[in-house]
């Protein structure tokens, strides 16, 4: 099991990055998560979750997730790991393909998830993500959000 000086380690140095996600336990998105990938940088994403046709997804981690600016804490780099992107990989393998709307489910089950081990900085940038999804849902509907989303990111499905 990973720890908070584990993770310092692996931000500090990337040629410890993929010992030490070998090392993390999924916990509840273990049954849906095939494996954890580091991958090279991409659009400015930190995380990702791919799933091919007839595979279970694996969860890609990039080199801008292993930061203190988005993930202060050990905590917070395990809730974005498997509470968020755990939840996308849950939803691919129940046959539910990305959308804005699963991805305000997988922020919520975030924050429904938080622990005390959570920093404030990394519960605040959550409660963000999820205001402004909710402020696109109200301008644009789901439908032309769904649009744009895909515009701005290209499909999040292989």
């Amino acid at each position: 099991m990973s720890n908070q000086r584990e993770y310092e380690k692996a931000v500090e140095n990337p040629l410890f990055r993929r010992e030490f996600i070998r090392g993390i336990d999924l916990g509840e998105a273990r049954p849906y998560v095939k494996k954890i990938l580091l991958g090279t940088e991409e659009k400015g994403r930190l995380m990702a979750c791919r799933k091919r046709t007839f595979m279970m997804p694996v969860v890609i981690v990039y080199s801008l997730a292993f930061s203190f600016e988005p993930h202060p804490r050990w905590e917070d780099f395990y809730s974005s790991l498997v509470h968020h992107e755990g939840y996308h990989a849950k939803q691919r393998c129940a046959g539910i393909r990305f959308d804005p709307l699963e991805e305000f489910n997988a922020c919520i089950n975030q924050m429904r998830n938080f622990s005390l081990g959570n920093s404030d900085k990394f519960k605040e940038r959550i409660r963000g993500d999820i205001e402004i999804i909710m402020q696109d849902f109200r301008d644009f509907g789901p439908h032309k959000l769904i649009d744009e989303t895909n515009r701005i990111f290209g499909s999040l499905e292989e």
